[in-house]
C-alpha cells in the first residue's frame, strides 16, 4: 500500500489539470496514490483524466450527480489506503519537494495535522502578490485569527485521525473542518516554506462577487465553535478579515 494518499475533487478543471498533474508526478517523494474524484464536470474533466492522467499511480472515479467539494472529497477518501492523506485542489501547484519535507516533519514531530506556507499564481500560471505565512505549531484560537491552512497543503495522519471527513457543503467545508478537528485538541504542525502555489481564477469562490458570502458563511461557523465565549469569536472574525486581505496584498518573498 502507498504511504500517502493525494485526494482531489475535480469540477470543469480541464485546463490546469496537466500543470497540476505534472507537479504530482515531480515529486521527490514517490510512495503516493493519488485519487481524483470528478463532481459531474460539464466540460469534460472526466474523458480529460481517463486520457492524459495515465500514470499508474492515479486512480479515477467520478459521482452520479453534483454534490460540491465536501461530499466529493469524502468520495476520495473512501477509495484512500494511504496512512498519510494529503489534499490537493485541481487547479493548484505542488512544489516538487512537497510530500518530502511534510513528511519528514510531520514523523519527527509525531504530529496529526501539518500545513505548509504557499504563495499565489493567476490563471496561466504566473505569480501573484501575496504569500500566507504559517504559524509553528497551530491551535483553535490562532487557526481562527488567520484561517492560515490552505487545503492543499494539509496533510492528516490516519493513524492518530482515523475518521476525516468533511461536511458534505459547498462552501467553507475545509474551515469546518480544521475548526472541529483543533477544537478536539489537534494541533497542526506549520512548515513556513511555500510548498503550495495556490491558483486564483474566475472560476473559484474566491471572486470579489463571492467575498461578502465567504465572510458572511466564516462568520456563522465562528459563532458554533465550541468552549469560546462569544466576544472572542467576534475578535478572531475581525482578525480573520484583516488577514484574508493581507495575504493576498503581501508581497512574496
Amino acid at each position: 500500500m502507498p504511504l500517502v494518499s493525494i485526494i482531489t475533487p475535480v469540477y470543469n478543471s480541464t485546463q490546469f489539470l496537466l500543470e497540476t498533474y505534472a507537479s504530482v508526478l515531480a515529486q521527490t517523494f514517490e510512495d503516493w496514490e493519488w485519487i481524483l474524484v470528478d463532481d459531474c464536470s460539464p466540460d469534460g474533466s472526466l474523458e480529460f483524466m481517463q486520457a492524459y492522467l495515465t500514470d499508474d499511480r492515479v486512480r479515477i472515479y467520478s459521482n452520479t450527480e453534483n454534490h460540491g467539494a465536501g461530499y466529493t472529497r469524502n468520495a476520495a477518501i473512501r477509495q484512500a489506503n494511504g496512512r498519510f492523506i494529503a489534499f490537493l485542489d485541481a487547479d493548484d501547484v505542488w512544489e516538487a519537494d512537497k510530500l518530502e519535507c511534510q513528511l519528514q516533519v510531520m514523523q519527527q514531530a509525531d504530529a496529526a495535522i501539518s500545513h505548509t506556507a504557499y504563495s499565489f499564481i493567476d490563471e496561466q500560471g504566473n505569480p501573484r502578490s501575496g504569500k500566507v505565512s504559517v504559524t509553528d505549531e497551530l491551535s483553535l484560537r490562532t487557526y481562527m485569527k488567520t484561517t492560515e491552512i490552505g487545503c492543499s497543503t494539509a496533510m492528516i495522519d490516519r493513524e492518530k485521525i482515523p475518521n476525516v471527513r468533511f461536511v458534505s457543503s459547498r462552501t467553507r467545508e475545509d474551515t469546518l473542518l480544521w475548526i472541529s478537528l483543533l477544537g478536539k485538541g489537534y494541533v497542526s504542525v506549520g512548515i513556513n516554506k511555500p510548498l503550495l502555489r495556490y491558483r486564483i481564477s474566475s472560476t473559484q469562490t474566491t471572486r470579489p462577487s463571492q467575498l461578502l458570502r465567504m465572510v458572511y458563511l466564516t462568520l456563522c461557523i465562528y459563532l458554533k465553535a465550541k468552549n469560546i465565549p462569544i466576544y472572542e469569536k467576534y475578535y478572531y472574525w475581525g482578525r480573520y478579515l484583516i488577514n484574508a486581505v493581507y495575504k493576498r496584498l503581501r508581497p512574496a518573498e
